[in-house]
């Protein structure tokens, strides 16, 4: 997984390298406001979606508590 993360480094860096020789630099600032507006908004998107289902998990767990606790299952001991 290191060794990904490290490739995807460099090819990061050879395309900003890129990007500002060719854009200039007004451009190239553009973009990046793009992407951190870009990677803020996917960051709640996620945040959003892992509570969601971690609300959903306890949900779950509170109506197997209920069925098991109305003597419907019968647990092992």
């Amino acid at each position: 997984m290191v060794e990904e993360v490290r490739t995807l480094r460099e090819k990061q860096a050879e395309i900003e390298a890129g990007l500002k020789r060719d854009l200039g630099s007004e451009a190239f600032r553009s973009i990046l406001e793009w992407e951190d507006v870009f990677n803020y908004r996917n960051t709640l998107e996620r945040e959003w979606l892992y509570l969601a289902g971690v609300k959903d998990g306890v949900r779950l767990y509170e109506y197997l508590l209920d069925f098991m606790g109305s003597g419907e299952i019968q647990l092992r001991q």
